[in-house]
């Protein structure tokens, strides 16, 4: 192990037990996958949406966590987001099952026809949603480096061309509205996230829609108090253009990231003539590794 990797591990963990050899696997509902990257390893490394935003955000961060196991402390769960993911998915189900309604009614309201999509093996889509807690989603096998590429998508529709159209459920609490992709914070990083399911879903062999949508409760800021124990919630729909082309090119990048002995440089950033890190995880561990 290299002294910087240790250093850092100390740093973030208050430990010098680190044990390379430790957590490499991840058992999984379709096989052994590599949790930690070995080149020319026969397992699957599995590579999440949530590791490729990682990776973009900082490659150094990134290295560090997927070569040699180290995770930056985690914050506290989303778990009211969480909770209207569920109920929006509820919703999608009980419509799916209806015979009285054929679509959401949000759908309606934007002069949209787009039905819940219903795969002929009905296990696809809860798989993909990772209903069961699986923390896979839908999942495609890259051979040229041996990646298990995962992402769990929230939900699909179905539009009159036939084409599947990514859905994924966002809830907030902003002072304006959120009705186009100018109001909708982090959107890039959304935009890409939809287009990494959509690029999945098209390795399986599905015609996906280059539009795909967030679907927005945004909590009513208008709102004084909590009248009968209720928060009250703004649904609006957010069209995204999405473009896949960026995806192979990326996973390019990720490999021969992962291939190399060392860990990439710090990123920075001139901010008034000043040199800033990019990655607030970098900068603490550099600030913190001086001082002590």
């Amino acid at each position: 192990m290299k002294k910087d990797i240790k250093r850092e591990f100390e740093i973030l963990t208050g430990s010098s037990s680190y044990n390379p050899e430790k957590g490499d696997y991840w058992h999984s509902s379709i096989g052994k996958l590599r949790v930690k990257y070995k080149s020319s390893a026969e397992s699957p490394f599995a590579l999440s949406r949530g590791k490729v935003s990682e990776f973009l955000s900082c490659p150094r961060c990134f290295y560090f966590r997927t070569k040699h196991g180290l995770q930056a402390p985690g914050g506290p769960p989303f778990l009211i987001n969480s909770r209207i993911d569920n109920l929006a998915k509820n919703e999608m189900d009980y419509i799916r099952a209806s015979e009285k309604y054929d679509m959401h009614p949000v759908f309606k309201e934007y002069n949209l026809n787009l039905k819940p999509f219903v795969p002929e093996n009905a296990s696809d889509l809860k798989d993909w949603r990772d209903d069961s807690y699986r923390f896979l989603g839908i999942t495609h096998l890259y051979e040229k480096y041996n990646f298990m590429l995962t992402g769990i998508i929230d939900d699909v529709m179905i539009n009159d061309d036939g084409e599947l159209v990514v859905i994924d459920f966002k809830a907030t609490s902003k002072k304006t509205d959120i009705l186009k992709f100018e109001d909708v914070s982090y959107g890039t990083a959304y935009q890409m996230q939809l287009e990494w399911y959509k690029w999945l879903l098209e390795q399986k062999g599905y015609k996906v829609s280059p539009t795909a949508y967030l679907l927005y409760w945004n909590a009513d800021h208008s709102q004084e108090y909590l009248k009968e124990n209720k928060v009250n919630f703004k649904r609006t729909l957010v069209e995204i253009n999405c473009d896949t082309s960026w995806v192979e090119d990326l996973i390019d990048d990720i490999f021969e990231c992962l291939e190399q002995d060392n860990p990439p440089e710090i990123k920075t950033k001139q901010v008034k003539n000043k040199t800033k890190m990019t990655c607030d995880t970098c900068a603490f561990l550099n600030t913190y590794s001086k001082i002590v």
